[in-house]
């Protein structure tokens, strides 16, 4: 697939003629246009915030109409062009005082990291029944859901609901039951994150909500960011929504809907590694009523 070309005018006036328009400018793509602007940074995003944490989007000269539709074009190119859904409330600008229509138009950058992290969790899980992207996506809406109102980390929430079970696949191809998915979805969201500029004290709590998140481990959920992880994607295992994964998760394992077991107490001994919520030995001997 054709990636798309952003294109680039190497020249330091803004009052461009028709024909620098169509002819002075580089090409390059997504990838090489992030860092090439990164390199040649003037700081238009710190106009917006200081702190960094908005990405640059639009720069608005001589611009004499109401800067909201502005603003309704950009939220309306995000959601069509790259899938990314904001609000107004998600946009924040700054105007120049000194040239009349001159705007700087931002949104946080957590918007393009959710992005960047959804493509490579739903690549991951694209063979998992009940750990799928369907899933991720459910346990993400509840978590910013039950999020309101608290004084939270929000994009610590958003980042680990996206990456709790990016380990599912691992956890799924073991036969022997061993592999904590909760555990190897930390692991593997560590160099991701990093990839993504995130600090190190963050990427520590990200990884520990995702840790923490699964009922059958000896880690608990700590912070109010990880209960909320864990509240959320709990949720999603009851009614009818946890039905239907149960459901899944028998037909892709060749388990079962209900078989008795003989004597529980061996069965929890043999296949269950001696605890009730212990992890699943050999999924083709476990029936979902246990």
């Amino acid at each position: 697939m054709e990636q798309d070309k952003f294109r680039l005018y190497p020249i330091k006036k803004f009052n461009l003629t028709k024909e620098q328009i169509a002819n002075n400018y580089e090409e390059y793509d997504l990838e090489e246009t992030k860092q090439k602007l990164l390199k040649e940074n003037k700081g238009y995003n710190q106009r917006i915030s200081s702190d960094g944490i908005y990405t640059f989007f639009v720069d608005c000269d001589g611009y004499n109409d109401a800067i909201t539709k502005v603003i309704k074009l950009l939220i309306k190119y995000l959601d069509e062009k790259y899938d990314i859904s904001i609000s107004k409330k998600d946009v924040s600008y700054t105007k120049n005082k000194g040239k009349e229509g001159s705007y700087h138009i931002a949104i946080p950058c957590i918007y393009g990291k959710c992005k960047k992290i959804k493509e490579i969790v739903e690549k991951e899980l694209k063979e998992c029944s009940g750990h799928n992207i369907d899933h991720i996506m459910r346990v993400f809406n509840m978590a910013v859901h039950l999020a309101k109102g608290e004084n939270v980390d929000l994009e610590v929430i958003k980042i680990s609901t996206l990456l709790h079970d990016i380990g599912g696949k691992k956890e799924m191809d073991d036969p022997t039951g061993k592999t904590d998915h909760a555990i190897e979805s930390a692991k593997m969201a560590r160099p991701i994150l990093e990839k993504l500029g995130f600090s190190a004290d963050k990427i520590d709590h990200i990884c520990d909500c995702i840790i923490s998140h699964r009922y059958k481990n000896e880690h608990e959920p700590k912070t109010l960011e990880a209960k909320i992880l864990f509240d959320a994607d709990k949720l999603d295992a009851a009614g009818a929504i946890g039905l239907a994964r149960g459901f899944a998760w028998i037909g892709k394992n060749g388990a079962h809907i209900y078989k008795k077991a003989d004597n529980l107490d061996d069965y929890i001994k043999e296949n269950l590694g001696g605890k009730i919520n212990g992890r699943i030995q050999d999924k083709t001997k476990h029936s979902a009523h246990i």
